[in-house]
């Protein structure tokens, strides 16, 4: 069980802005994120903090860019998340909607690895840099 899924068995107060709870829930999401994608061959591009959930997109190597989401966090705390394909980095509209569990998803099954590796400049939000 990721921390991620601990956060949600707990469950979140509604607010009408984001709880300390949440912000550790976001925080734990693109760490645990970024983690394991470290060493792929893909990157964490963007990630966004919306009202109870986050979403965001990664790119691969090869140029496959994939969008991520969950649910609202306080009404929805079922342990997956929305996977889809896009076009580019503001694509939300994408592919076929797949949804995957949290173990599924930060296992990085979804981002095989490769002999590169690659990583993001925030200097420029979306922008990836790649590296052998």
């Amino acid at each position: 069980m990721t921390r991620c899924e601990r956060l949600l068995k707990k469950g979140f107060q509604s607010s009408s802005g984001r709880t300390p709870e949440f912000k550790r829930f976001a925080t734990f999401f693109r760490n645990d994120l970024k983690k394991a994608l470290a060493g792929s061959n893909a990157c964490l591009a963007s990630f966004s903090t919306g009202h109870f959930y986050v979403s965001g997109f990664v790119e691969r190597l090869d140029g496959a860019i994939f969008y991520f989401s969950t649910a609202d966090v306080r009404f929805f705390p079922v342990a997956r998340i929305l996977v889809r394909t896009a076009k580019g980095l503001k694509d939300f509209t994408g592919g076929p909607n797949h949804f995957v569990t949290y173990d599924q998803f930060f296992s990085g099954n979804f981002f095989p690895p490769s002999h590169e590796t690659c990583v993001t400049d925030y200097s420029v939000r979306g922008s990836v840099r790649h590296a052998t």
